[in-house]
């Protein structure tokens, strides 16, 4: 027996949630799929950047995260064909998030100095 809100799971013989004072069910519903990071932003997506060489990509996701901006990071270890090309990481933000990015993008062009505050 489960509680259907906190998840709990019950001995036989139980019939409420001690916590939330609710009917046990003999089974919890399944979760839902989970959620494409497209999803959860209204509006389009766009690049920011295509990088190769496998440290930007990582400084790149690190920055980006620490700027607590969203972002997809399509093909990211970077993969080389037979000939020697390189097929890019791609980095897309929401739309509105583009300004902050593309900033965050130039500093790693610049060269990436973490701030004091950031030792």
């Amino acid at each position: 027996m489960f509680c259907p809100q906190c998840h709990t799971e019950y001995r036989p013989g139980f019939d409420r949630c001690a916590d939330c004072d609710l009917p046990l069910v003999q089974t919890l519903p399944e979760p839902p799929p989970p959620t494409a990071p497209e999803e959860l932003y209204e509006g389009a997506w766009v690049t920011v950047a295509n990088l190769t060489m496998q440290t930007d990509v990582s400084l790149l996701k690190a920055m980006l995260d620490a700027d607590s901006i969203p972002f997809i990071a399509r093909n990211d270890s970077s993969v080389f064909i037979m000939d020697g090309t390189a097929i890019p990481c791609q980095f897309l933000v929401p739309e509105t998030e583009r300004e902050r990015a593309t900033k965050v993008v130039e500093q790693l062009a610049e060269g990436y100095q973490p701030s004091a505050s950031e030792d």
